[in-house]
């Protein structure tokens, strides 16, 4: 139970054990010793700070914890003490267990990622992990904005230099904190990010902005948390000359602090100084003085770091300006409320007493795990890839060699390089810091044991370089470099390797690591890497490893900023620039996973270099005149398009550079990447092997002008082109649609001429119909790939370096690859000798589902009604065309046994389900044994001469009793070549073979089979397509790679892949 408010301001004691209520101290050693006990019994020592020297584990850290609060508890302390850490992610972390501590990015990491959602939910996670051990306060989060990136030591713990984006990421941090339970701090109040820094510790760091261009900049941040309930603020040390303000020490000072701290920006919180142990201020002024400044200044609560002695002076200073009366009792009154009040907010003696300790973190653990990954996988930033080296499985053959190049950092203080350099230098007798001879490591992927013959340094990223090559079928070469610059070891590798790697580390504050990457870099591209000389056996011989020119291209060189984005931001001689924003091995581990390819990255430059790269890299370098497609005027000029890409592709009249820049998967569908304007051709080609075939492999088989015009009332399309008004040839294509039933606005098709590729085409096109969809006002959300019509789903994925590079192009221009869903299109054939495989039931095993087949609009309002329950683009209008395509397009549909249903003999007389007549066709008949499943007389006429005249045509005769009253759990599209739907389904038309389609599936939520459920509409649809003379089923569009493995079990075969994107339309380039 909470403690009581009204404890929060206790009458006036003279005993000065009252006095420790505002103070923050911290002591030395992972125990508890006499002093810090001293300091608790003796002075009631309100609030405790611990850092990285005190704290083992994360079991350790909170048996210290309760230790401490069990010994104020028993002197007396009306309220719990209040345990502070510095745990602001990245590389500063007081507490470190790699098994029950999770690592998340620092601030200017999680602003990267672009989602507000994402930085409170790291910070919630980050809290409940402290809460855990029983730490109540979080020195967090830092609201400083940076003025000067590239100087200033904040660094990447700062969100960056807009102060917009810095108070809306320090606001949500600052609610994920409250959120998991601890009080908060707001730091480095007036503002670190824009400090004039000088050379001696001795001296103060300065501030010379005036109060008036703090206002505007750097306290819009403070302003926010303060306006969202901030609970403390970190006043600095810093000293402020400017006009109008002259300030030794802004922590001391009565204008920072009443004036504009509390008066101006309204903050009626807790005020905590900066350590008075720092050198400029206690030679200057002493401990026992500052004390006594800081809290005459409006300070509650004076931080002093570990010395015993000196913390035992500040009390005495406080004492003593009690007794003179410089410090009136209201003002400790003031303070004791305002510390109270916190505590009272935040904690309470029975959570202090039991911290839910090892037994909550093991249940945190699993998806605080995923919640790392994938805030460092949305983190990492490629900020330029001129060369497209990226991944580098693109341009590197197992043979041939990838360098790394470190610098010599400092492990982070807690991380598991410090603790492994730690244990290393205790057990070699030595300290960590001696220095040992330079050496160079071949790293092996089934290499286990470090080498204790390293530089001091080196170890932290030794298991980049271990990483590196177990995921890549060859060698890692990896070795440091310090301030001697290239040396002849680093020209040696350099020459041996074909693609190299240099690690930086606020390269702007260490000069010699800007030097040595420049020389690197300089060598490199003037090293031309001759494919001659190398494996040309790989079939994917590509435009990176090859230029247009012929077989040579510069030594590809990857720079990867691991703190400071602003390394080589704004170098453009840096043609591959990535950034991680802290070198923890969580962070280590997404690079690897980026440049390897596993995950494209989608990070962006937080603060306004960022706003200024995205418009240089979102905008193609030639934007072109995108116009509204014309049917009248375009039809045939895109037909001729289509032409000459499906030539292009398979070699017929195609230029000789196609091949470099497309990579055709197995099923003749490639996709190639618009070079370096990013605009991208979706193509195909024609490679099957069954030559009979051949054309239906392709994704533009048999795909026409009109294939993609819907003409549907319930989806609004429109057509982009980028065309030769001179010659009226169409040189790009962007099909999109919006879906009124579930407000989605879809890309359905990029195509770009194969002569006009690289020029930036498809980006025009791209950036064009995403202004288009987004200008719907019920817009919900935006996709790439459609089912609707059935041409691509999404990106081609069967190729994986093709699906990669496409990933990447994609992400440039502003998709999540994190919300991609894979999809497939399949092909059962010779389906006149298919078997139904054994044990295949399909939902009729138990009785409790009847089966019939249905077609015309009579039957809309139950099959729409059901249909409902989807939420997939297109797949309701699916149906309706269904329900209006006639004869060609009938729909099975799944019933709860025993309810009505309507039949009709070939005449077109109703007659109810339930009657034993003989229009009730079983469907077992042909000798397959499931004379159980029971569907009507209705009939899809697939024979090449059309229908029977004594079919149906759409409309039922009679009266159709208890139509009304049925209930769907499950229902399917089956429609033949004839149909409306295999317009928009190409390869359903293709001439060469009888071919029959079954298309969008829908179960009831209710229903628990559902995977027997569809086998059973499907097996149903297949004979039905049989039946009618059909030798082909296709499946147009298969959900998820779980379903396609139970359909290959019956026979099918995936036709063509693909990867769908979806995005929240108004999050659309956040």
């Amino acid at each position: 139970m909470a403690a009581r408010a009204d404890m929060a301001a206790p009458e006036w004691d003279a005993n000065l054990r009252q006095m420790g209520q505002l103070f923050v101290m911290g002591f030395d050693g992972t125990t508890v010793d006499p002093q810090i006990r001293s300091l608790i019994e003796d002075y009631h020592l309100g609030a405790i700070l611990l850092s990285a020297k005190n704290l083992k584990s994360a079991d350790e850290t909170a048996k210290l914890v309760l230790e401490l609060q069990t010994i104020a508890r028993q002197a007396g302390h009306q309220l719990p003490l209040l345990i502070g850490l510095d745990q602001e992610n990245g590389g500063v972390n007081s507490l470190f267990d790699d098994t029950y501590i999770r690592q998340f990015p620092s601030a200017m990491g999680v602003a990267a990622t672009g989602s507000t959602k994402l930085a409170r939910e790291v910070a919630k996670a980050t809290a409940q992990e402290l809460r855990a051990v029983g730490v109540n306060w979080i020195l967090g989060p830092v609201l400083d904005v940076l003025t000067d990136g590239k100087n200033q030591p904040l660094g990447v713990r700062s969100v960056g230099d807009d102060p917009q984006e810095v108070a809306t990421y320090g606001v949500e941090s600052m609610k994920g904190y409250q959120d998991g339970g601890v009080a908060t701090c707001g730091k480095h109040f007036p503002s670190y990010g824009n400090l004039e820094v000088m050379v001696s510790q001795s001296d103060v760091p300065v501030i010379t902005d005036t109060v008036d261009q703090l206002r505007l900049s750097a306290l819009v941040p403070f302003r926010s948390a303060i306006s969202q309930g901030l609970d403390s603020m970190i006043v600095g040390g810093c000293s402020m000359i400017s006009q109008g303000m002259n300030v030794m020490h802004a922590c001391l000072s009565e204008e920072v602090i009443e004036d504009l701290l509390r008066s101006d920006l309204g903050f009626q919180g807790v005020v905590v100084s900066d350590c008075l142990e720092m050198e400029a201020l206690s030679s200057n002024i002493g401990v026992g003085g500052g004390t006594v400044m800081a809290l005459k200044a409006g300070c509650d609560l004076v931080l002093l770091c570990r010395s015993f002695t000196v913390q035992q002076e500040a009390i005495s200073g406080l004492r003593l300006g009690v007794e003179n009366g410089m410090i009136s009792k209201e003002r400790i009154r003031q303070s004791l409320a305002r510390v109270s009040a916190m505590k009272a907010r935040r904690t309470n003696w029975e959570q202090a007493l039991n911290p839910p300790g090892i037994s909550l973190l093991s249940r945190l653990r699993p998806s605080h795990t995923n919640l790392s990954i994938q805030a460092y996988n949305s983190s990492i930033t490629v900020v330029r890839d001129r060369g497209n080296l990226l991944p580098l499985s693109s341009i590197l053959e197992p043979d041939e060699e990838l360098l790394l190049l470190t610098p010599l950092v400092k492990p982070l203080p807690a991380s598991a390089a410090a603790a492994a350099t730690t244990a290393a230098a205790v057990a070699a007798g030595h300290a960590s810091g001696e220095r040992s001879r330079e050496s160079t490591n071949s790293i092996d992927a089934s290499s286990s044991s470090m080498s204790s013959n390293i530089k001091s340094g080196e170890a932290v990223f030794r298991e980049l370089g271990r990483s590196l090559a177990r995921r890549r079928n060859g060698r890692v070469l990896h070795t440091s470099y310090g301030a001697s610059g290239v040396r002849p070891i680093h020209e040696n590798l350099i020459n041996r390797a074909s693609a190299v790697i240099v690690v930086t580390a606020d390269s702007n504050r260490n000069l010699y690591q800007h030097g040595f990457t420049k020389h690197v870099s300089l060598i490199c591209n003037n090293s031309c890497m001759n494919s001659s000389t190398n494996n040309t056996s790989s079939t994917h011989n590509n435009s990176a490893r090859r230029n247009s020119a012929g077989y040579q291209r510069p030594k590809a060189v990857v720079v990867v900023a691991v703190s400071s984005p602003y390394d080589f931001a704004k170098d453009p001689t840096i043609g591959t620039y990535v950034c991680t924003y802290d070198f923890t091995d969580a962070a280590l581990q997404a690079l690897v996973r980026v440049l390897y390819g596993e995950v494209s990255p989608t990070g962006r430059m937080p603060g306004t270099l960022s706003k200024s790269t995205a418009r240089r890299t979102s905008q193609p370098r030639q934007q072109w005149l995108v116009e509204t497609w014309n049917a009248e005027r375009d039809s045939a000029a895109l037909d001729t398009l289509l032409t000459s890409i499906r030539e292009s592709e398979s070699g017929i009249g195609g230029s000789s550079s196609s091949s470099s820049s497309n990579v055709h998967n197995e099923m003749g569908a490639s996709s190639s990447i618009d070079g370096n304007s990013n605009s991208i051709s979706i193509s195909n080609s024609s490679n099957s092997s069954n030559s009979s075939n051949s054309s239906n492999s392709s994704i533009l088989a048999n795909v026409r002008a009109d294939t993609f015009l819907l003409k549907s009332a319930d989806v609004q399309e429109c057509h982009l082109v980028v065309r030769n008004s001179s010659t009226h040839a169409i040189n790009g294509f962007c099909a999109t649609y919006f879906f009124r039933s579930t407000g989605t606005g879809v890309i359905g098709a990029i195509l770009v001429d194969p002569a006009r590729r690289r020029l930036g085409i498809g980006s025009s096109l791209h950036s064009r119909a995403i202004q288009t969809l987004r200008q719907h006002p019920d817009i919900k959300q935006l996709q790439l790939g459609s089912r609707l019509p059935g041409v691509y789903l999404g990106i081609p994925r069967t190729d994986p370096v093709e699906r990669r590079r496409l990933r990447r192009w994609f992400a440039k221009l502003g998709w999540s690859m994190a919300l991609s869903r894979p999809l497939c299109s399949m092909v059962l054939r010779d389906v006149q000798s298919w078997v139904q495989p054994d044990g295949l039931k399909g939902g009729r095993g138990s009785g409790e589902v009847e089966y019939d087949l249905v077609f015309g609009e009579e039957y809309a309002d139950t099959v729409i009604e059901h249909v409902r329950t989807s939420s997939r683009q297109g797949v309701a209008e699916v149906y309706r065309t269904a329900l209006a395509g006639g004869p060609h397009c009938g729909i099975i549909r799944a019933k709860k046994a025993g309810e009505t249903s309507i039949t009709s003999n070939a005449n077109g007389n109703a007659a109810s389900a339930n009657n034993n007549n003989n229009n009730l066709v079983n469907a077992g008949s042909e000798g397959d044994g499931d004379g159980e499943m029971v569907i009507d007389g209705l009939q899809l006429g697939l024979e090449e001469d059309g229908l029977a005249n004594d079919r149906l045509h759409g409309r039922l005769h009679g009266h159709s009793h208890g139509h009304g009253n049925e209930t769907l759990v499950g229902s399917v599209v089956v429609y033949n070549a004839r149909s409306s739907l295999a317009r928009l389904v190409p390869a359903v038309r293709e001439a060469r073979v009888r071919a029959g389609g079954i298309s969008s599936p829908v179960i009831s939520p209710s229903v628990g089979e559902y995977a027997m459920l569809v086998q059973g509409l499907i097996v149903l649809g297949i004979k039905e397509i049989r039946k009618q003379g059909g030798n082909t089923v296709i499946l147009d569009c298969v959900d998820g790679d779980g379903n396609s493995d139970s359909l290959t079990a019956m026979g099918f075969s995936v036709l063509h892949s693909f990867e769908e994107l979806t995005c929240d339309a108004a999050a659309w380039g956040r």
